[in-house]
């Protein structure tokens, strides 16, 4: 589908701006793109945060680059709520959900999955914290290791049919190249990723005690 270019700010508070670098100049090596023509910017460990009185940072970047995209990596550096409070993380969206409005931007957040209980479950059900995280987002995309393969799944997508889960494998190249590619759809994981979905939901409700 088409696109229309438009800037990026990428907020790590995860790794350092020299490893954050470094990670995308070997993504745009991949795909023969030069860095200084692109109109990505990046800031690593720059204390930004959704709260505690920090909002002003954020908006001032957005004022001053107005990005049509916010990355940010990841989700639990940039609140100070309880992740399993519905009511803490219902306030973190509300005001993402006034920044998105008033800057027309969109925004993605990298998030961590819950660890593997006795049963594998779909990317939304699997998700860490309070449901309130899968409730907001229009678009979630998930990714897990199944049977030895790299899986992508679409568990929840707001603006049209959700993607059937497909394969992708990470190419590294040489030390200043790495790439991500598309390996074919998951058709044979397909009934196994109904049956985690199923099983997963279960097992949460038995362990919330309803």
């Amino acid at each position: 589908f088409e696109t229309k270019q438009g800037s990026v700010l990428y907020i790590d508070e995860e790794n350092g701006l020299r490893r954050m670098k470094d990670k995308l100049g070997k993504l745009l090596n991949y795909k023969s793109l030069p860095a200084k023509d692109l109109p990505i910017h990046v800031l690593s460990s720059e204390g930004i945060h959704l709260g505690r009185g920090s909002i002003e940072k954020l908006v001032a970047l957005l004022e001053a680059l107005k990005p049509k995209v916010v990355i940010i990596d990841s989700l639990i550096r940039v609140h100070g709520g309880d992740e399993n409070s519905s009511r803490d993380m219902a306030k973190v969206f509300s005001l993402v959900k006034q920044l998105i409005n008033h800057f027309g931007c969109l925004f993605f957040f990298a998030d961590h999955h819950r660890k593997p209980g006795p049963f594998q479950s779909a990317g939304d059900i699997m998700l860490r914290g309070s449901s309130e995280k899968s409730a907001f987002v229009d678009i979630l995309i998930s990714l897990q290791v199944r049977k030895n393969k790299l899986v992508v799944e679409n568990p929840k997508n707001r603006d049209a049919e959700r993607r059937h889960p497909f394969c992708i494998e990470i190419i590294v190249v040489d030390k200043n190249c790495l790439g991500v590619k598309y390996v074919g759809e998951a058709e044979e994981l397909e009934e196994e990723v109904q049956f985690d979905r199923i099983t997963g939901f279960l097992t949460q409700v038995l362990s919330d005690g309803e």
